[in-house]
């Protein structure tokens, strides 16, 4: 059993971010969408894969368990580039399966990427991969099916790599990834949404409390009001009426899809339409 640590779960969030395979468990919302960003290579590799029509199996890597999952699924298994042969000529990287045989469904076993899809797909989530070349084209996507409030939120998760000893070894190109979708998330305002939570709480609840988001009994107190602090009783009614829920949105939810990610807008590159180009400064 998890330990509840409430800050972690950034609640009332609809755009959220945290590291590897632990942010993945415990920030995955059957309500929500993760997005798994391993530029190096998964999430790369993910894009090609869907230019080329290929249906993409996430697996934790292991020979014999992946093998098995492939033989499973009627799925053709991508090796390491030193272990490629002609029976098994599909490798991890996203150059080289560019001109791998084309093959309707392949198993990814990648250490990283790979195994936060597979493992977060089992929470019921909703499981997307995405990477520098996609983030408009996800960005997108997650905006058309009503992604980004707290009642649907978007948990974009780095992968990073992992030390010898399995401790995290975060990665800058996850990190650059991640932030590029959170960015193209925030440009029409998903994740900035008032906390749906009532006034009262969000006294103990993160020291956002000035002004008229107090209780009454923290109304005549300044600065922020710290979780646990016992001037705050967090029971008496609001001064003020509580922020309004997010309203959802009209599109209808999407189920997660244990048995792969397959090719569709968000695994697409393509450019989000009406978005202008930069202006360029004129010569001196």
């Amino acid at each position: 059993m998890r330990e509840h640590i409430w800050w972690a779960e950034q609640p009332g969030k609809g755009v959220r971010f945290d590291w590897g395979m632990h942010g993945a468990v415990r920030l995955a919302d059957p309500d929500g969408c993760l997005v798994v960003v391993d530029v190096l290579s998964f999430s790369t590799t993910v894009s090609v894969a869907a230019q080329l029509g290929t249906r993409i199996h996430p697996c934790a890597p292991g020979d014999e368990i992946a093998a098995a999952y492939a033989r499973r699924g009627g799925a053709k298994l991508a090796v390491p580039r030193h272990d490629l042969t002609l029976k098994a000529p599909w490798p991890l990287s996203p150059a080289g399966l560019r001109i791998a045989p084309p093959t309707a469904r392949l198993v990814l076993p990648c250490p990283d990427g790979s195994a936060i899809a597979a493992l977060a797909a089992t929470t019921g989530t909703t499981v997307v991969a995405a990477c520098l070349r996609t983030v408009e084209a996800v960005g997108s996507w997650l905006i058309s099916q009503g992604y980004g409030t707290s009642a649907r939120p978007v948990t974009a998760i780095a992968a990073g790599e992992h030390w010898p000893g399995g401790s995290l070894r975060p990665a800058t190109e996850d990190l650059l990834g991640a932030g590029a979708l959170i960015a193209e998330l925030a440009a029409p305002g998903m994740g900035t949404q008032p906390d749906p939570l009532p006034l009262e709480t969000r006294c103990r609840r993160g020291g956002r409390g000035f002004g008229a988001a107090k209780c009454s009994s923290c109304a005549g107190r300044r600065g922020p009001i710290r979780y646990g602090d016992q001037n705050c009783s967090g029971s008496d009614p609001p001064t003020s009426a509580a922020s309004s829920a997010s309203p959802k949105m009209s599109a209808a939810t999407v189920g997660a899809n244990p048995g792969g990610l397959h090719p569709g807008p968000a695994c697409s590159a393509r450019s989000r339409p009406g978005r202008r180009a930069p202006r360029r400064r004129p010569a001196a």
